[in-house]
């Protein structure tokens, strides 16, 4: 039945306590115990440590196997991004591989035994193959961001999400502004970057320099999506409050509008300096416009107003036509 035990560091706890509840039987009875008996308790003993062992050796076999078969997708823990998952999970395998081998080290010599070799070289050749993984892993991720921080940080403030727009030129002076809607274009990639360095900063790892400059700007990042979509939001339905007619009146204040709109496809950039100064040059010409809009909104139910008293007003009555004295005699 001591074979059947699911865990290997649990049997070990167990045979611990055994081994101390009989050193404490013979310490009492020392003077009455016969040698053979304290030799066969301490040969059975010697025997459970001999299955304890064997029982680990299953148990790495069985870890190693999660490993080789979740190692290209492993098995994410949630709210983790990938790299760091990966991570996390290669990390957790290792641990439970090691947690029973630092208890073994408590009983002297039980990874000296032949049995106890074999089972501390399967132990090492694992951890080192978690060890060479991770590293992988980790120098990989930090190649790549080293470029793509770079080239994302480069890409416009905003972009396009007309289903029409295909494709968006913001890297010369003579760009032209795509159609609205309009919407902040922060880069998943960045935004990963960032999920990224956290979660391995956690995993005790050194965050590059590129990945560092980008994480600890986070909540600047936030507030200059936040306040931007906010605007942009603003100026889709002022836009959408105009009737055809309107627009093409205020043709020329629209386009002054979308000047200032278009400087946030070229040249600016998250790289930029200018992005507080920007959404202040945007909010003043959107409160411009909108108090345009709005006069003329006034102005025109005015005249709705005038026309619809005209058209209901009658000018004649039926008993004109009927009065006593010929109008013409």
């Amino acid at each position: 039945s001591f074979r059947k035990l699911r865990s290997a560091e649990g049997a070990f706890e167990l045979v611990q306590n055994f081994q101390k509840i009989g050193s404490q039987s013979n310490t009492n009875t020392s003077g009455n115990a016969a040698p053979s008996s304290t030799g066969s308790i301490t040969q059975l003993i010697s025997d459970r440590y001999n299955d304890i062992l064997e029982q680990y050796s299953r148990e790495l076999v069985n870890i190693k196997h999660l490993f080789d078969t979740y190692k290209q997708r492993p098995l994410l823990y949630k709210n983790y991004p990938p790299v760091a998952g990966a991570i996390a999970w290669a990390r957790d395998l290792y641990l439970r591989a090691k947690r029973p081998i630092i208890r073994f080290k408590e009983h002297g010599g039980l990874l000296e035994s032949s049995d106890g070799e074999i089972v501390k070289s399967q132990y090492l050749e694992f951890a080192r193959t978690v060890d060479a993984y991770i590293n992988d892993l980790f120098v990989d991720w930090e190649t790549n961001i080293a470029v793509s921080a770079v080239d994302k940080l480069r890409q416009s403030v905003l972009k396009s999400i007309n289903s029409n727009v295909t494709v968006t030129n913001n890297n010369k002076s003579d760009f032209v502004l795509p159609p609205p809607p309009y919407r902040v274009n922060f880069p998943y990639e960045l935004k990963m970057i960032i999920k990224e360095s956290k979660s391995l900063d956690k995993l005790g790892f050194h965050i590059p320099e590129g990945a560092l400059n980008v994480t600890l700007q986070e909540n600047k990042y936030q507030e200059i999506i936040r306040t931007l979509n906010a605007k942009l939001l603003e100026y889709d339905n002022i836009l959408g409050s105009l009737q055809p007619i309107e627009k093409q009146l205020l043709k020329h204040q629209i386009d002054e509008l979308n000047t200032t709109i278009k400087t946030g496809f070229y040249p600016l950039n998250w790289t930029s300096q200018r992005i507080q100064s920007y959404i202040d040059d945007l909010n003043q010409a959107i409160v411009r416009f909108n108090s345009i809009v709005t006069q003329v909104h006034k102005n025109s139910d005015m005249i709705n107003e005038i026309l619809t008293k005209i058209s209901t007003t009658q000018l004649v009555v039926p008993s004109d036509f009927y009065s006593k004295q010929n109008v013409f005699t």
